[in-house]
């Protein structure tokens, strides 16, 4: 069996690309260079997607992979500019596909235009996310500046990652990793335990490094490159209730575990300087 990448639209102005090959299949949605779904070929779907997200242009898809770029969260000074930076909300182009043995690989790419330079983050850059579809999820964001300045952004692959239920899962590799927690506002000293899920948890965690997702259904393991930080949450019960794109008792449904390079390591770019922020899903 041969890879296919195929277009196809989730909803009215909503395009996206059906990726299959021999050992998975995948769905991208062109807004964003977003992944929404993952399944290697034999084994559990990979990720996560509210019943409740809003296909609509130009609005934040919930679950699956959203790109996080230039900025993280809120923006450092002006709160009028959306969370998690304008990526995830404009249209990117596909630049290319490639089959490569069970391997399908696809580029998206996205540019400074008119739009994003009149926003909170005025530089011009190019931006480009590769996804390798097969029996592993591979992503790669790198970021290259195309102006004649020094820039400072952030960025994260804010993982959804699907669970069977919160009770028993947990996050392994943090064990080590001191933390600071938007729940209590506090900076934590390493717990030596690994990170369960008995209500809301938001957490940026300094390491940059391995960690594995371990669930009744078995284990995803999260291999990262080019990154400062893993950031993992969940935003519990009383927070869900509010939060109009997650249906009744979803948030029971996924952990993110989050690959990103933060503030206060953000990543700094000299003109023509480019970082390429990756991670690797492997189901155990």
């Amino acid at each position: 069996m041969s890879g296919a990448v195929v277009p196809v639209e989730v909803a009215p102005g909503m395009p996206a690309l059906d990726v299959t090959g021999p050992a998975a299949t995948a769905r991208v949605l062109l807004q964003g260079a977003h992944v929404l779904s993952w399944q290697p070929a034999g084994g559990r779907p990979g990720l996560w997607l509210s019943s409740a997200t809003r296909w609509e242009p130009g609005v934040p898809v919930r679950g699956g992979v959203p790109v996080c770029f230039p900025w993280f969260g809120p923006h450092g000074h002006d709160r009028s500019a959306p969370a998690h930076g304008f990526a995830r909300r404009v249209p990117w182009s596909l630049v290319g596909s490639e089959v490569d043995g069970d391997v399908v690989r696809v580029v998206l790419g996205l540019e400074d235009d008119e739009a994003t330079r009149a926003s909170a983050w005025p530089h011009r850059f190019s931006a480009r996310l590769a996804v390798a579809v097969g029996r592993e999820l591979g992503l790669a964001l790198t970021v290259t500046n195309t102006d004649d300045e020094a820039w400072t952004y952030e960025a994260a692959l804010h993982t959804y990652l699907r669970v069977p239920g919160l009770d028993g899962t947990r996050v392994l590799g943090l064990e080590d990793a001191p933390w600071d927690d938007r729940v209590d506002g506090g900076r934590h000293a390493p717990a030596g335990t690994p990170v369960t899920f008995p209500g809301q948890v938001d957490r940026t965690y300094a390491h940059g490094g391995r960690t594995v997702l371990d669930t009744a259904d078995g284990t995803t393991e999260v291999l990262p490159a080019g990154a400062s930080a893993t950031v993992v949450w969940n935003p519990g019960a009383e927070v869900a209730a509010g939060m109009a794109d997650v249906g009744p008792g979803e948030h029971r449904g996924f952990v993110c575990v989050e690959t990103a390079a933060v503030a206060p390591d953000a990543v700094r770019l000299e003109p023509g300087e480019q970082h390429t922020l990756t991670v690797t899903y492997r189901q155990g």
